[in-house]
């Protein structure tokens, strides 16, 4: 979502590691978005709709205290960096550290043989997100980004995502966490996709 990786006169604030942060929002896990219902898969999952987390169960880790993205891009309270593109009607988490996850909770429509897709943007090298995991089981490894020449949207009604995918990922039916991983630093991601092998691509 950004231009940059750190606008004029703001400073990215590096956190130690052993100083993690999560953000409570209620005293019971549930859904952000979709009704208080988990997101059905096969689907598509915004990267900004993580869970509502609780003190015992938070819904996303990150090593910063606060956002990093600009106020006039509020899209939701807590710490998750998220970004907002009007032109576009989008949001994304950026400014993401190598050992930030998110979690979302999902409802697995059928056991079966699926592809994970992420829409992603990043105008450097050697970047990777994941793994991804369901109920706790890594089912992919960490995913390889390709550089796609700027951080995702331009604020100005143009775009630098690509879409990096993950085939034959077997999946069982039922309700289930699903954690997304970062990986490394130096990326946004707009979406998660899963679809079931065979149906068309994003």
């Amino acid at each position: 979502m950004r231009l940059e990786w750190s606008s004029a006169g703001q400073s990215r604030e590096v956190v130690p590691p052993n100083r993690l942060y999560t953000y409570t929002a209620t005293t019971t896990r549930t859904t952000y978005g979709n009704l208080g219902r988990p997101w059905p898969i096969p689907g598509r999952i915004e990267s900004e709709n993580f869970d509502l987390g609780t003190d015992t169960d938070p819904a996303y880790r990150v090593y910063s205290p606060v956002s990093q993205a600009p106020p006039d891009e509020f899209y939701r309270d807590g710490m998750v960096s998220i970004g907002v593109d009007n032109i576009l009607s989008l949001a994304d988490v950026g400014w993401v550290n190598s050992s930030d996850w998110l979690e979302y909770t999902v409802e697995v429509a059928q056991t079966g043989t699926y592809n994970i897709h992420v829409r992603y943007g990043t105008p450097l090298e050697g970047k990777a997100i994941g793994p991804v995991a369901f109920n706790g089981v890594d089912k992919t490894e960490r995913i390889p980004l390709a550089k796609t020449g700027d951080w995702g949207s331009d604020l100005k009604g143009g775009h630098a995502f690509q879409v990096a995918t993950v085939p034959d990922v077997g999946l069982v039916a039922g309700i289930q966490r699903m954690r997304v991983c970062m990986g490394t630093a130096g990326f946004t991601v707009d979406w998660v996709e899963v679809e079931r092998r065979g149906a068309s691509g994003p």
